[in-house]
């Protein structure tokens, strides 16, 4: 498998598998416990984030430049060292927790209009750990396909 396959125009397995925010161990673990059917799975998220990135990107032109992907797969034996129970949907490859790329002064309008559009209808699971620029935490928007809607705030 090369991990270097282009899911989307825009995304990447290798983005999904190395989220920004996840350390170099849970990173090592994503690659020593891939399996093929992952790839799929994350395919289908990076789609959904296709969608979302396309429209933010034609509501706001040069101000916004794309979504970093902070959080994808974290494999099972990760979530479990962490304490968590591993029936999230990260564990599935079916999510991915993003933040939108601009100017700071832009982030909020980006932030919370990706936020309003695209929580509503959603067929899936949508959250958001709100951000807070005055202390330097970006927050994040989580996307998951798992095929029915669920709505939370971190």
């Amino acid at each position: 498998m090369t991990y270097n396959l282009q899911l989307t125009k825009s995304f990447s397995l290798k983005e999904m598998m190395e989220g920004t925010a996840l350390p170099r161990e849970a990173i090592v673990m994503n690659y020593q416990d891939f399996e093929e059917w992952m790839a799929e799975e994350l395919k289908q998220t990076a789609i959904i984030l296709q969608i979302m990135r396309d429209a933010t990107e034609e509501k706001f032109g040069d101000r916004f430049r794309g979504f970093v992907v902070t959080a994808g797969l974290r494999v099972l034996r990760w979530e479990k060292a962490q304490g968590r129970s591993g029936n999230g949907q990260h564990p599935k490859a079916t999510a991915a927790d993003i933040q939108p790329i601009c100017e700071d002064e832009d982030y909020m309008e980006i932030f919370n209009w990706i936020f309003r559009t695209f929580h509503k209808n959603f067929e899936g699971g949508f959250a958001k750990k709100e951000p807070n620029l005055a202390k330097g935490k970006k927050g994040f928007i989580h996307v998951d396909n798992r095929g029915k809607k669920a709505r939370w705030n971190y």
